[in-house]
């Protein structure tokens, strides 16, 4: 699952191909800013609130390693990405144990 979310996030950031003749219409230097709708980012978000539910952060993290911590913010929503990274941090903190003992 997190490979088909990378592979996701990877053709939401990958701009098509324009067949353009020489020396005429657009050309991209990699400086262009791309708007995605509700629509394309739906599933994936609910697939990642899914997940944090079980206190599973794979799928964001893969988000934010690709986009970086402030795009993924963005695209994503603050607040996912932000108890993501709570998350996260909670696992590493030895003052917090997961799971039953």
């Amino acid at each position: 699952m997190q490979r088909e979310v990378e592979a996701a996030i990877d053709q939401l950031f990958t701009p098509a191909p324009i067949e353009v003749e020489e020396d005429q219409g657009p050309t991209l230097d990699g400086t262009e800013q791309f708007e995605f709708g509700d629509e394309e980012l739906a599933p994936l978000i609910t697939a990642m609130r899914g997940e944090l539910s079980y206190g599973r952060t794979d799928l964001v993290s893969a988000a934010i390693e690709t986009l970086g911590a402030e795009d993924a913010a963005r695209v994503l929503g603050e607040d996912l990405v932000r108890r993501a990274l709570l998350l996260e941090a909670l696992a590493h903190s030895s003052s917090i144990t997961f799971g039953t003992r």
